[in-house]
């Protein structure tokens, strides 16, 4: 079972994970590259149309002009140009570092092709910095950086190349060229002059008017006062004006073979692929709109490399992903396994245990989630179910009992009936011969003894309706006691003194022993003089001739104890308990012999029971002993 709840688990984990893991890379192939090139698509239109439209309102001058361009570059990693109608080439991106040397004078270092460079960037140039920066100058001018030092840290520019070979460039740093401006990498011969597109194409340009002046290498230290770079770096494409002037001098091509159109108002775009590195790009031209005319054309081209390498990248990196989905579908496993299959096996055993009604075991409840929940209601029922049982138990004794009384109390009632039958019928027999006799004027002279008969047995017969409307009031537990405070001792004095003619027919002693202390006590004197009468009646009745009759009263700390002996025959056991009981006469076959209505001692049980006394009977040697207390 547990197998089996910890692999189906187990498998609907896989399920889950593995579709959601197949469509994540099935999207990512099909969509991610579409998506992706979308966004920065739309994106860097929106951005181009959001400059066009300023660069429109806004009367920039050209300071301004390339601080928005920097900006431009650097937030969305795109190099930007503002051509005029021809397609040639007004203003481009230019990055430069303003310091202030130690001999006070302003120098501006140009950083047009190094400020994408991550060896750059690690220099960590701030405002105030202190640098050295090694470079080639032209009457103090910076033409190029070939380093720079900061805090002990140095960078080396490894792009930087010099083409003259004997030392000497230009006069200026830009040449026009056909209104055109062009950076000089290489010369050919004197006066002659070509670009890297023209040398490829085997292209030769004329350059007029060139002043050549020596070039020196040179140092100078001082503080930046003012940085302009981009705000990042793309380190997956190198910018540089290289591609920007390839780029337009491609888009000029198609327009030449009218490939493109351009519209007013409308941005157009084409791709381009770098032929040095052969990278895929996405250029846009927006056409600048003055007086209902073209004058002007802002171009922003961006690389889409990132995302072809970025593509390539995550498939390796689902690989590892892969892995570490398995082995989490392991721990999940296991988790499961730890916190539900062993939670529910052990619940399943204590099930099991509450099914063949042993409720000895509960189940560790150690969370509080659901399985948690389930514990507690498992436990909650187990021990109910003990509760119900043992209760159902007790109520099955108890029951047993009740039917065992009701079966006794059915035969009690039975001999109650039987008992008050006979007790009627022995005088009412007597009572009925001796009036016949009386009727029938036999024996005329004992007429007086028939009379004296008849009159016994009434008043036998009326003791006997008294004592059973008696026992039938106190039984009802209806009955007030008229609680009196009186001497035991001289209540049962004279309570012996009345049976003293009884006492003498049998020649009984009856021998009388208290402590010589106050023998007060609080309780109805009435029904306790009726207790001590009924209780040494029955004595006299059952000590033989010459017997012996003893009564002692021992007083304790709120209580004194009433003790009364008799000589004669002990009671049997299993009638012990029994002599307090209706109509119970232990010597049965005494009949009418042994005197009494067999209702004496079932009085006195419920009168002391009325005064909360405790009592009892037990045999001793050579006779009988009863006993009961009285509250002091």
């Amino acid at each position: 079972m547990k197998r089996s709840i910890v692999l189906k688990l187990f498998l609907i984990t896989v399920l889950f994970m593995t579709v959601c893991f197949g469509v994540f890379i099935a999207g990512q192939s099909l969509f991610f590259g579409k998506i992706y090139l979308h966004m920065k698509s739309s994106s860097l239109e929106k951005a181009l149309d959001s400059f066009g439209n300023t660069y429109v309102n806004e009367n920039w001058d050209s300071k301004a002009i390339t601080q928005k361009i920097n900006e431009f570059t650097g937030r969305n990693n795109a190099r930007l140009a503002i051509l005029d109608k021809d397609g040639r080439a007004k203003y481009m991106p230019s990055f430069s570092i303003s310091l202030e040397t130690s001999d006070n004078k302003n120098l501006s270092i140009p950083l047009d092709n190094i400020a994408f460079l991550e060896d750059f960037q690690k220099l960590e140039l701030s405002v105030g910095s202190e640098i050295e920066v090694d470079g080639y100058f032209n009457n103090n001018r910076l033409l190029s950086v070939s380093g720079i030092k900061k805090d002990g840290k140095s960078w080396e520019n490894s792009n930087i190349r010099l083409v003259a070979a004997s030392a000497v460039t230009l006069s200026s740093d830009s040449i026009a060229v056909e209104n055109r401006v062009l950076r000089t990498e290489k010369f050919t011969e004197a006066g002659t002059l070509t670009t890297p597109a023209e040398a490829s194409a085997g292209v030769a340009v004329a350059v007029k008017n060139i002043e050549v002046e020596a070039i020196s290498p040179d140092k100078v230290k001082g503080k930046i006062t003012a940085l302009n770079l981009p705000d990042q770096i793309q380190q997956m494409a190198s910018y540089n004006n290289g591609l920007l002037w390839s780029s337009i001098d491609y888009w000029n091509q198609l327009l030449m073979v009218k490939k493109i159109s351009m519209e007013p108002g409308k941005t157009t775009n084409f791709h381009y692929t770098d032929t040095n590195n052969g990278m895929d790009n996405i250029a846009y031209v927006k056409p600048v709109i003055k007086n209902n005319q073209v004058l002007e054309y802002v171009f922003a081209i961006s690389s889409l490399q990132p995302v072809d390498e970025a593509v390539e990248a995550m498939k390796s990196y689902y690989g590892y992903v892969f892995a570490v989905i398995i082995l989490l579908m392991l721990v999940m496993a296991f988790v499961f396994s730890r916190s539900i299959s062993k939670p529910l096996l052990k619940m399943n055993t204590v099930a099991s245990k509450m099914a063949d009604l042993d409720f000895s075991e509960e189940c560790r409840v150690k969370s509080k989630d659901e399985l948690g929940n389930l514990a507690l209601s498992l436990n909650r029922l187990s021990r109910n179910l003990s509760l119900s049982l043992e209760d159902l138990k007790s109520a099955n004794e108890q029951l047993k009992l009740d039917i065992e009384k009701e079966r006794s109390l059915e035969n009690m009632r039975k001999e109650f009936v039987s008992s008050v039958s006979h007790e009627f019928k022995t005088p009412l027999g007597i009572i009925k011969g001796f009036a016949e006799g009386f009727k029938d004027n036999i024996a005329e002279e004992k007429k007086e003894h028939y009379i004296d008969v008849i009159l016994d047995e009434v008043e036998k017969m009326d003791e006997l309706v008294m004592d059973l409307l008696d026992l039938a009031r106190l039984e009802s537990k209806a009955y007030d006691l008229n609680i009196e405070n009186f001497v035991m001792d001289e209540l049962i004095d004279e309570i012996g003194s009345r049976l003293d003619k009884n006492m003498a027919e049998k020649n009984i002693s009856l021998i009388f022993r208290h402590e010589d202390r106050d023998s007060r006590v609080q309780a109805d004197r009435r029904r306790m003089e009726q207790v001590v009468t009924n209780i040494l009646s029955n004595a006299v009745r059952h000590t033989g001739t010459n017997g012996k009759i003893r009564v002692l009263t021992e007083k304790g700390v709120d209580r004194l104890r009433v003790i009364i002996e008799n000589s004669g025959e002990q009671i049997a056991e299993e009638d012990i308990q029994k002599i307090w009981e209706r109509f119970y006469k232990a010597e049965k076959s005494r009949g009418r012999r042994a005197g009494g209505t067999g209702l004496g001692l079932s009085i006195v049980k419920n009168i002391l029971e009325l005064h909360g006394s405790d009592y009892g009977v037990e045999n001793i040697l050579g006779g009988v002993r009863f006993y009961f207390t009285v509250n002091c």
